[in-house]
């Protein structure tokens, strides 16, 4: 499976309601967190990869990012480093599939937000986002 670019996600779908950043290289799960979420009332931006997430934030109004770690291109990690450069206060919770003491502490001293381990469930990524979003 190839990463789609930019321009061939679902960036029409955002607009001034509450706009979630989906960085994840998998296509098959970025489609499936993608449908959770606009049923959920989000607007999604997708991206495969830190870089094109970079590219995305520039363009939209984006109020909390959900970050896979490991991609092509540029990895969770480089692009957090990037987004706090930009915005310090805007939440990113890493999406990761490491889940013990150590990979949680890894996350919490580069700076995410939050984490949520893989599988998730609709509803706990419904609960992280609200937890993490700013007015909450």
């Amino acid at each position: 499976m190839g990463i789609k670019k930019v321009e061939d996600t679902h960036l029409s779908n955002c607009s001034l309601k509450e706009t979630i950043l989906l960085v994840e290289d998998n296509l098959i799960v970025r489609d499936l967190c993608r449908e959770w979420l606009e049923l959920e009332g989000y607007n999604v931006c997708m991206a495969g990869n830190g870089k094109e997430a970079l590219e995305v934030y520039e363009n939209n109004l984006i109020n909390l990012v959900l970050m896979d770690l490991e991609m092509p291109v540029m990895s969770g990690f480089e692009a957090l480093k990037e987004f706090k450069l930009l915005k310090a206060h805007l939440p990113i919770i890493a999406l990761t599939g490491k889940a013990t003491v150590n990979d949680r502490r890894e996350c919490k001293q580069a700076g995410f937000d939050d984490i949520l381990t893989k599988p998730y469930d609709g509803e706990g990524l419904t609960d992280m986002i609200e937890k993490n979003l700013p007015y909450n």
